[in-house]
């Protein structure tokens, strides 16, 4: 690190080579980009062992010693309501269509989080899939420690990614007196709708609001900071997800049917059950086309039994969630590149 350089606290939810959605990549380039003009140190829930970036300290909270840290409690100001027990499956990226097996755990969804917080240590912080199961406890968990972590390292400006991150970041900085900075990629109003109300509207605006800057991805975004969320225009501004040369290229298809393909997580935001309606009805016209929806999600079981029962299962594939060679292929052997998205 140098010590004439800015020194940069990011708190991210995830990163590569350990990604579930586009937030890892973008948050992976604006890191690259970044680190020509100051030092950073990106703190995420899963990193993997031995991932290494020029000017880049990658801190997982999966490899940390966290039961040396000191417990950190979070006060009622950072929690958006009351918390208490209730009998509902709640999760931003839940939808009716959701697997019930795989998601919230009901009457338990809420009722640990009283106790947890004063527990006397934290366990390590292990998991499988960043969004799914219980992500609000993953949040407030993720907050807690790195709050706490944050005391041993130097950094001058702390920058946060989204909502799963806001706790940690005005933690930090009601803490230290840090500037804070929010990038804005995405937004509850963007994946549940203009009248989405509720726990994570509620703490995207309670983050936004003490934050010196906030960034958007976007002018429409931007716009909707301002119109749903009241913060202030003059504190906005719009940085564009940048992009890196892509040398194209083609493969050999291994069957002759033209292919559409949609790439996303299979949540509500990316429409996915847009694409399988769209795939029924353009092989009621045309049987020769292959439909491809790459990704991984609470779509994904729903979209299999969909296209099962729609008779279109010979035609429509299912990949899961691709790397990014195997993403590559996919778009070298595809004709057609379609996306739903609701927002």
């Amino acid at each position: 690190m140098n010590p004439n350089r800015p020194k940069i606290l990011m708190l991210g939810w995830e990163f590569p080579p350990v990604i579930n959605g586009g937030l890892g990549v973008a948050c992976h380039d604006l890191a690259a980009a970044m680190s020509d003009h100051a030092d950073i140190t990106m703190v995420i829930p899963k990193a993997a062992d031995g991932f290494k970036m020029k000017q880049l300290r990658l801190l997982g909270v999966n490899n940390l010693d966290v039961s040396r840290l000191t417990p950190v409690v979070l006060p009622g100001q950072f929690l958006p309501f009351r918390v208490k027990e209730i009998l509902a499956n709640l999760d931003p990226y839940y939808t009716e269509l959701s697997d019930p097996v795989k998601g919230a755990n009901s009457a338990s969804y809420f009722s640990g989080y009283g106790s947890y917080l004063h527990r006397a240590c934290y366990e390590p912080f292990e998991i499988d899939s960043l969004y799914g199961g219980n992500i609000i406890e993953k949040v407030i968990h993720y907050a807690e420690i790195v709050t706490s972590y944050a005391e041993e390292l130097s950094y001058d400006i702390v920058h946060a990614h989204d909502w799963m991150t806001m706790i940690a970041g005005m933690m930090i900085k009601e803490r230290t007196g840090k500037p804070m900075v929010m990038h804005i990629h995405s937004l509850e109003v963007d994946r549940g709708g203009p009248e989405s109300r509720g726990w994570v509207f509620e703490l995207e605006k309670k983050g936004m609001e003490p934050a010196d800057l906030v960034i958007a991805v976007s002018h429409f975004t931007a716009a909707n900071i301002s119109r749903y969320y009241g913060i202030p225009a003059e504190k906005i501004k719009v940085v564009h997800n940048g992009s890196r040369p892509v040398k194209g290229y083609r493969s050999e298809k291994p069957y002759p049917e033209k292919t559409v393909i949609f790439v996303g997580r299979l949540t509500r935001q990316k429409g996915p059950e847009k694409f399988v309606r769209i795939a029924e009805k353009v092989l009621e016209k045309d049987p020769h086309v292959r439909f491809v929806m790459a990704g991984g999600g609470d779509f994904f079981r729903t979209a299999l039994e969909e296209s099962s029962y729609k008779g279109i299962g010979n035609r429509f594939h299912l990949t899961g969630f691709l790397n990014a060679d195997e993403l590559g292929y996919l778009f070298s052997v595809s004709d057609v590149y379609c996306m739903p998205s609701v927002s």
